[in-house]
């Protein structure tokens, strides 16, 4: 926090808060990822239980991540809200999907583009990063 003079009073400058429904996302999408190497690795090492426990694990969090948000978008600007829950609900649609299939092959690369690489952001990782531009 600065302070600053004009004429006769101070004025205060805070710093701009992170929007809780950000920080919220950021947790996710750290956790989501930390999820999806941990299967990868579980695969690699051919242990399957582990590696569809963490594939769950995975897609329970995006499904989970619409109730997270419920509050935390209000303090976002109205169509920054609305874009955000549509987007979410869809990654938790298909996240159900994949789950009630079964599919867990599908979990890894369930927030990405088609053409990205392993390690490009997730679709969900490049929502926060407009978030962070328009805030």
């Amino acid at each position: 926090m600065t302070n600053e003079k004009m004429g006769n009073e101070s004025l205060e400058i805070k710093p701009k808060s992170t929007p809780k429904a950000i920080k919220i996302m950021e947790d996710v999408a750290t956790r989501f990822r930390m999820l999806i190497n941990e299967s990868d690795e579980a695969l690699n090492r051919r242990n399957r239980e582990e590696y569809i426990s963490k594939s769950r694990e995975s897609a329970n969090l995006l499904i989970g991540l619409s109730d997270q948000l419920k509050e935390a978008v209000n303090d976002l600007d109205e169509n920054t809200k609305y874009s955000v829950i549509r987007q979410v609900e869809t990654f938790a649609s298909v996240a159900k999907r994949l789950l009630d299939s079964h599919s867990f092959a599908g979990m890894s690369a369930i927030l990405n583009t088609k053409g990205d690489r392993i390690d490009d952001r997730n679709d969900l990782e490049k929502l926060i990063d407009k978030l962070r531009q328009r805030n």
